[in-house]
């Protein structure tokens, strides 16, 4: 009986009877009850409930060959761009498995999207099924925040570079308002509450191995522009890690 009424509540959480439920407990207690950080969590998880529940889109056309995955706005001609919302499909990538073929991509590229995951529970399901759907001779380009480069740069400045990079690429500057500097480190590790976990390579190549991939192999950004122009520059080399993993 415990078991059956377990089924029926994952039926109806995973349901749009779930969905409009939950909006209506974070529009009624997101500021009487819910926290800042738990009210945007709510919130984003809502996002995924709503990105399982589309109809599915029948899968990418044959001739796609190239996956974008995470894309957001950074929407790449030619590829088959993923996202939560944005994009061509919409996918949770914290629920597999993942709706593509066997071997259905020759290549995949991933920037600035790993780190948003649970390690255990979503991201090393994550790299499995990359393993899954990649071409035995293919490759996963991943990019993140580099746990290595974040510390050296509080040790050496207490991360006044990386507050001058952010302001010269116009993102978001975490020194607002007069916050000293190196509140830029403790943004980069959790981005208000987005990011789940920082890595380095020692960390990527084990991930990797353990996921199924044959080599893990640092690199940078003008490595993966020079495969594949088509990517907009991000210019994040200061606080950033460049994989490339092969199958």
């Amino acid at each position: 009986m415990r078991n059956q009424l377990v089924k029926l509540n994952t039926r109806v959480i995973e349901s749009s009877v779930g969905l409009r439920l939950g909006r209506l407990f974070l529009r009624l207690f997101r500021r009487s009850v819910l926290s800042g950080r738990a009210a945007a969590l709510l919130k984003f998880d809502l996002l995924r409930l709503e990105a399982r529940l589309r109809p599915p889109a029948g899968g990418p056309p044959a001739a796609i060959r190239k996956l974008h995955l995470g894309c957001g706005r950074r929407q790449v001609p030619g590829w088959l761009n993923v996202d939560l919302l944005e994009g061509d499909l919409s996918v949770d990538l914290g629920r597999m498995p993942l709706s593509f073929a066997n071997t259905a991509f020759d290549v995949i590229v991933s920037q600035h999207v790993i780190e948003h995951l649970e390690l255990e529970s979503e991201l090393l399901p994550l790299l499995t099924e990359l393993r899954r759907i990649i071409h035995d001779q293919g490759c996963v380009w991943l990019s993140c925040p580099d746990m290595a480069k974040i510390c050296s740069a509080y040790v050496e400045d207490r991360g006044a570079a990386l507050v001058a990079r952010r302001r010269e690429r116009g993102d978001f500057d975490p020194t607002v308002g007069g916050r000293p500097l190196q509140v830029v480190v403790n943004w980069s590790f959790h981005q208000g509450g987005e990011h789940k976990n920082l890595f380095d390579l020692e960390m990527l190549q084990w991930m990797s191995a353990k996921t199924g991939f044959s080599e893990c192999h640092e690199v940078d950004e003008e490595d993966l522009l020079t495969a594949h122009p088509e990517f907009p520059r991000r210019s994040d080399g200061d606080h950033s890690i460049y994989v490339r993993l092969l199958a």
